[in-house]
């Protein structure tokens, strides 16, 4: 994560999730616009609503507002 900007909550929530989910999130959201899936340009954001991350960005290809919401309740807890 570079630049995107998250909340405490969603942080946490975030770490949680697999990479491989993590990765999929971002790199193959639907873009309404282009009717395709695309990668979220850099600089999306996360937070927590309802108990569920939810990831705002924009499209890489449009720019077009793009939201990914994740039921973090179902991923594992990290290991150390």
């Amino acid at each position: 994560m570079n630049q995107e900007r998250f909340t405490r909550e969603a942080m946490l929530l975030w770490a949680v999730l697999p990479a491989a989910l993590r990765d999929r999130a971002v790199n193959h959201a639907w873009c309404r616009m282009c009717r395709d899936r695309v990668a979220m340009a850099p600089g999306w954001a996360g937070r927590v609503e309802s108990g569920k991350l939810v990831l705002d960005g924009a499209c890489s290809r449009c720019g077009a507002p793009i939201t990914r919401v994740i039921d973090a309740t179902t991923a594992d807890p990290p290991t150390n």
